[in-house]
């Protein structure tokens, strides 16, 4: 696996440029692309997970029985997997048919499938690493790297867990680390301050990105608070993030070195999702009802 990041391969392009643009077919609040071009998509307040070509006409809808919190689609075997806040199942789907794998203790938010085939569960002040039958191989609670220190040694938000509300989480396929956006909900012990953390394969910290943007790039020249709804890594081992509060789409590093803006909008952010092609798929709007637009906003040398 490569040290460094693929940063300086980075070609800046005079625009994004927006290759599809749909109003949503639902209120989406999950988003994961597969191979085939097209995208699965979830509402958290619908119990159907639904298909999407890249214009947004509906293929497959597939009922699940209960409110789906979170899809991804596994790089490995492109099968969808998700979660559920309502009975803490994590599910996988083949062949449309959705089947119960595990379920966890506590309240899922999020789910990742990695290239290992291990499936990464953001659960309330934890992200844990499960293998497809459910089988615990680590997590934050236990393995954070500030928990070993004494307490007068920890930062002062440090409260047994290095994440609060693990809202989404995406590997990185270069260097298998993970970005975690965490909302940080008071509710689960945090401050209210989200902020996007980046933490190696064996979850030990790296950095968290709070929105620190160059001036000359903000949205007209202001800067709301900092409120990610997503974060995702791109195949060439950079991070697109979700910017609700700015309305606007981020690029970075793999080490948070900021890029550049890749789109503003009028409306809000509110989901992210990335195919194997770099064809970034944005959704916009009041949770989620809105439009979904498909975007390439950079290419490699």
């Amino acid at each position: 696996m490569p040290s460094t990041m693929p940063g300086s391969l980075y070609k800046r392009i005079p625009k994004t440029q927006i290759v599809s643009a749909f109003r949503s077919p639902c209120p989406i609040t999950g988003i994961s692309p597969d191979r085939e071009g097209g995208a699965w998509i979830c509402d958290y307040a619908s119990k159907n997970v639904r298909y999407i070509d890249h214009n947004g006409e509906v293929k497959v809808i597939i009922g699940y029985g209960v409110n789906i919190k979170d899809v991804d689609v596994s790089p490995t075997t492109q099968n969808l997997w998700a979660c559920s806040h309502e009975d803490h199942s994590i599910m996988e789907c083949t062949e449309e048919t959705p089947s119960i794998r595990f379920q966890t203790d506590y309240r899922p938010y999020s789910v990742c499938v990695t290239l290992d085939e291990q499936v990464i569960v953001g659960m309330e002040k934890r992200v844990t690493k499960y293998s497809t039958n459910g089988k615990i191989l680590l997590s934050t609670s236990a393995s954070s790297s500030l928990s070993c220190l004494p307490l007068f040694c920890r930062p002062a938000r440090f409260k047994g867990s290095c994440v609060c509300t693990p809202h989404r989480i995406s590997e990185c396929h270069m260097t298998r680390n993970f970005a975690v956006v965490d909302l940080d909900w008071s509710d689960d012990g945090g401050n209210d301050r989200p902020y996007v953390l980046v933490m190696n394969k064996n979850f030990q910290e790296l950095f968290r990105y709070h929105g620190n943007t160059p001036r000359d790039v903000t949205v007209r020249g202001e800067t709301n608070s900092f409120y990610p709804c997503d974060a995702r890594y791109d195949s060439d081992g950079c991070l697109v993030i979700g910017d609700t509060d700015n309305r606007c789409i981020h690029l970075l590093t793999g080490h948070g070195q900021y890029l550049r803006l890749i789109h503003t909008d009028r409306v809000f952010p509110r989901a992210l999702g990335l195919n194997e092609h770099n064809v970034l798929w944005s959704v916009f709007g009041v949770l989620g009802e809105g439009d979904v637009k498909l975007m390439l906003y950079n290419r490699t040398e």
